[in-house]
């Protein structure tokens, strides 16, 4: 069965790519993003409307490489080829990063817009030193990933604004983004701060080593770190004067982030700092009243480490992210 399978997706991908030109990247990208289907998908249409939909597929992504900040795209697509009213295409061509799909899932759900069709080859590209795009393959290591998406929805009740919906799923998009690529250096300061806890002694209502555990819990696949941002909390009179260390933020709280995406979580997490600056307890896991930009849009969590400075006060290193769905 498996085998009969596979002989007929293989006919219909050479019967497809046999009406495309013979330009060996969009071959390479066809047999990538016809690989993908389903038997059934590449059955419930001809050959004929393949080559069409693929070559379109392949125009969008060489204007997307070639113009990175026109990387997405919503459009009515041609009446003739849809049989319901209402549906809009989302089509985008973007570095990889975990759980951008899932982001865009989650924004069509919250604005209750039914996804009918979702097509989400991922293709591993090579670009020479020039960075002239050289090669396209299926996913493997040390290749630069991209997605390359398309989803149709319906708005059933007829409230989408195209202009808004572009708008939030590239700030969503950009934060998820920048927290997947920031992620090694945020993991990389988490251990710093493991590090001081086991060469520092603290006054705990717990054992150190329960935070400790905790930490490695955290990071072995049971949540999604999205930004790390360090503070100085120093005492000034009767008051305390709290002050985010700009160059410190990784992922969601880097200063591009938080200028020009994000830019309530700034405020916010100021806001939380300031709350709790006057408790003892030098480690805290707790949440803050912003929504993750990422994956569910759930309140952040927000993992708290607050260490001595010999001049006084204090600085507090500050992680960011969500449990994963496991771990709930």
């Amino acid at each position: 069965m498996q085998s009969e399978t596979f002989t007929k997706q293989h006919e219909m991908l050479e019967k497809t790519l046999a009406l495309l030109s013979k330009d060996p990247l969009l071959n390479q990208f066809a047999h990538c993003y016809l690989s993908s289907f389903s038997t059934r998908s590449l059955e419930s249409r001809t050959p004929q409307d393949h080559a069409v939909f693929i070559q379109d597929r392949y125009d969008f992504f060489l204007k997307a490489l070639k113009k990175p900040e026109d990387y997405i795209r919503i459009y009515v697509p041609e009446k003739k080829l849809l049989r319901i009213h209402n549906r809009y295409v989302i089509e985008f061509v973007c570095p990889d990063a975990q759980f951008l799909l899932a982001t865009i899932e989650t924004i069509l759900k919250e604005k209750e817009l039914e996804i009918t069709r979702m097509l989400h080859p991922i293709m591993a590209l090579t670009f020479d030193d020039k960075k002239k795009l050289t090669k396209i393959a299926k996913p493997c290591l040390n290749q630069d990933l991209y997605s390359v998406s398309y989803i149709e929805f319906e708005d059933l009740n007829k409230i989408v604004d195209p202009e808004a919906l572009l708008k939030k799923i590239k700030h969503h998009v950009a934060a998820t983004q920048t927290a997947h690529r920031c992620l090694p250096k945020i993991l990389e300061k988490l251990r710093d701060v493991q590090k001081h806890i086991n060469a520092h002694d603290f006054t705990l209502a717990e054992p150190k080593e329960e935070w400790i555990n905790l930490i490695d819990w955290l990071k072995t696949y049971n949540f999604t770190f999205l930004g790390y941002g360090a503070y100085t909390v120093q005492p000034e009179g009767k008051s305390l004067s709290v002050t985010f260390d700009s160059k410190s933020g990784r992922g969601i709280l880097n200063e591009d982030m938080l200028d020009n995406h994000l830019k309530n979580l700034r405020e916010t997490l100021q806001q939380h700092v300031e709350l709790v600056s006057g408790s003892a307890t030098p480690f805290v896991f707790d949440t803050i009243p912003y929504r993750s930009p990422t994956q569910r849009f759930e309140n952040l969590m927000r993992l708290s480490f607050k260490f001595p400075r010999e001049t006084g006060g204090y600085e507090e290193h500050i992680f960011l992210g969500i449990l994963k769905r496991s771990s709930l």
